[in-house]
């Protein structure tokens, strides 16, 4: 390596300024060259490897990873972190982060281990060991929703005393650290899962979220009536579907920026009772009794046959001994008694609450580039595409104006990806680039040394008187000549070998 930059320079010595100079400017380009090299592929490309982090989770990933040196950022705010690391260095971030157990969480639930002294536990400390388990399993329930990041839950045990008159049931409180501000129906999925996961009445449960916003009230009964925030909820998504309707429909006519649809309802929420009743049966309630005495005569046989029975009677006009009669004359009286009963029934109340659009504002912003004969039909198409109703009162507003079409912001993706990489093909081109320059410096330093050594080559007597001389010289030029032949018949080659002198690297070949 050493022979081959004396014999470089050595020859540079013997040539002109200019191609000092040329040389010069090659060898700072070249060197330039291997320094954005150096500095493109040693610069890290970031992505994101831990997502949704709370503070404490980032602090743990955040010093785990530059105590194994390896480069990170971190980005999102609240309670969300992104922490990112350059895509070579990803499976050893895995390994150094999990290895040093950053994100290992404590066992909770069913698999928590409670230890030998638990043994010694009295029983209410053993019911309040049950509680717990009970507490987490609902915990890790909760966080298995994409909108709770974190969830805390407590219960009280419902206590029963002779001296209380009824026994108190049992209560729960829950917080949440959620991902922005809940809906009402998502209040609801979290009271439904703790509700039915911990046996608890809804109206002795209460939720809440980080910021001290009550989500569910145990007071809220399920009553079919709507309440404010249901609402409010019902109306702002009824608004925004039909906007987004009419807005999508304009940006496929017009294109993008060009059309703006806002609509705005008012509602009336009418309130219906359903009353039924249906019969079940007979009995219960008494109406009407009725009895009903029948009186009818009865013959009875008296007496012993004898002289009045046998003795055929006389004249009934001759008087004298009275009549003899075997039979006397009875009544019999029976009775019936008859009751109705009232129908048992089944009454059955059901209130339901009607949402009706009272009134609809519809509003249409045009850009001033939409042509006036298209806008008459665009205030049709919105209209029926929205519903809009004159009879009913509704109000449509067109404007005409200017947009002013924003800057396309920097996507989240590059800001956590940080500094692009580079691509394949300008990886090879530096990579080319390099060999080339290389090559073109040693291609002109060639042929300037080659001129040099024609101008000043010594004639044959010369080089007899000289004697031994003339040998050191041969040598020199059949090595320039076999430099010469290297460059034509493989300059692939030659570029290799000065890629790899201008890299610093030791040439390990035959010839060295």
């Amino acid at each position: 390596m050493n022979d081959l930059i004396a014999k470089f320079l050595e020859s540079l010595r013997g040539t002109s300024a200019g191609t000092k100079l040329v040389a010069v400017l090659s060898a700072g380009a070249l060197f330039v060259i291997i320094g954005l090299s150096a500095v493109v592929s040693n610069k890290p490309s970031f992505h994101p490897a831990f997502y949704g982090l709370d503070d404490h989770d980032v602090a743990t990933v955040s010093a785990a990873l530059a105590e194994g040196k390896i480069p990170f950022e971190v980005s999102g705010a609240g309670t969300a972190f992104t922490v990112s690391v350059d895509e070579d260095d990803r499976r050893a971030a895995y390994a150094t982060v999990y290895g040093a157990g950053a994100l290992d969480k404590p066992l909770r639930g069913i698999l928590s281990e409670g230890g030998i002294a638990s043994v010694f536990n009295s029983a209410e400390e053993r019911r309040q060991g049950v509680r717990k388990r009970e507490w987490d399993e609902t915990e890790l329930i909760l966080e298995e929703l994409d909108f709770v990041i974190a969830a805390r839950v407590r219960t009280s045990e419902g206590r029963t005393s002779p001296i209380e008159r009824s026994p108190r049931s049992q209560s729960a409180a829950v917080t949440l650290r959620t991902r922005g501000r809940l809906t009402h129906a998502q209040g609801e999925t979290v009271a439904l899962i703790v509700s039915k996961g911990l046996g608890i009445e809804r109206s002795n449960l209460v939720i809440s979220d980080q910021e001290g916003r009550v989500l569910f009230d145990g007071d809220e009964t399920d009553d079919g009536m709507m309440n404010a925030d249901d609402a409010r909820e019902f109306e702002a998504a009824y608004d925004e579907r039909l906007a987004a309707k009419a807005n999508d429909v304009l940006e496929k006519v017009l294109g993008k920026d060009k059309a703006r649809v806002v609509v705005t309802t008012d509602w009336t929420y009418e309130q219906s009772t359903i009353r039924t009743e249906s019969a079940t049966g007979t009995g219960g309630v008494l109406l009407e009794e009725t009895t009903n005495a029948t009186e009818r005569p009865r013959q009875q046989v008296g007496g012993v046959a004898g002289v009045g029975s046998n003795v055929a009677l006389s004249d009934s006009s001759s008087g004298g001994a009275p009549s003899l009669s075997g039979a006397s004359t009875a009544s019999e009286t029976s009775s019936e008694t008859m009751r109705k009963y009232a129908p048992t029934l089944t009454r059955e109340e059901r209130v339901s609450v009607v949402p009706r659009v009272k009134r609809m504002s519809v509003a249409l912003f045009v850009d001033e580039s939409v042509p006036a004969e298209k806008v008459a039909e665009l205030e049709k198409s919105v209209q029926a595409a929205v519903g809009f109703d004159l009879v009913r009162g509704d109000v449509f507003q067109r404007t005409a104006l200017a947009f002013q079409v924003p800057e396309t912001p920097e996507t989240p993706e590059e800001e956590l990806s940080g500094s692009a990489a580079p691509s394949p093909m300008m990886e090879m081109l530096l990579r080319r680039g390099v060999e080339i320059a290389t090559a073109l410096i040693f291609v002109v330093l060639l042929l300037k040394s080659l001129k040099g050594a024609k101008g000043t080559a010594p004639s044959p007597a010369a080089a007899a008187s000289t004697g031994g001389d003339s040998d050191e010289l041969d040598a020199e030029l059949l090595a320039r000549a076999s430099v010469e032949e290297l460059l034509r018949s493989d300059p692939d080659k030659v570029g290799e070998i000065l890629s790899e002198w201008a890299r610093g690297d030791e040439l390990v070949g035959s010839g060295s």
